[in-house]
């Protein structure tokens, strides 16, 4: 099967949501460019600015973390979740 062959529903979804002052958006973002193309082929990639609060509350971000089909996949970073 390719990714032409799969259907936006049957597609993954990977969102990147980042603020403006995080400092690992650039390497999260270049991650998501050269892995998508070999482990999630056809998978629509969306990437969003949520620096402005009212984006970031439109799309429930609670700020540096990770989710694929709108299930988290990565934790907190040990920095954010000791108030640093």
């Amino acid at each position: 099967m390719t990714a032409a062959s799969l259907s936006a529903a049957n597609r993954p979804s990977i969102e990147l949501l980042w603020f403006e002052d995080c400092p690992n958006h650039a390497a999260a973002r270049q991650m998501l460019i050269e892995l998508v193309p070999i482990h999630a082929l056809g998978a629509i990639v969306r990437i969003i600015d949520a620096t402005d609060p009212t984006v970031a509350a439109s799309h429930r971000f609670p700020g540096r973390q990770l989710y694929v089909d709108s299930r988290r996949t990565a934790r907190r970073c040990s920095a954010e979740k000791n108030g640093g």
